[in-house]
């Protein structure tokens, strides 16, 4: 799978480990990727009135948008003083 594309289907919500009877941890996954989880988030909601494929594609434009905003808030501020 394309890199890019892996981030939308990552698990929406944070993995469990769990521990078998041979002391070896393991991790279940938790169901929904976090573009399943977003686009039934907003094809749910009682405001929009959208088809399937509408809800997808603003579930990608969301997911986006969250990683453009957090590479922002990684980035360096050009006033930083240069060592």
């Amino acid at each position: 799978m394309n890199k890019d594309l892996n981030k939308y289907f990552q698990n929406a919500y944070p993995s469990t480990p769990i521990q078998d009877n041979f002391n070896q941890l393991g991790f279940l996954p938790q169901g929904l990727s976090r573009l399943e989880h977003f686009a039934l988030q907003i094809f749910c909601s009682a405001d929009n009135l959208i088809d399937y494929d509408a809800a997808i594609e603003d579930a990608v434009n969301f997911i986006n948008a969250i990683d453009n905003y957090k590479e922002k808030l990684n980035k360096p501020s050009t006033l930083e003083i240069i060592k």
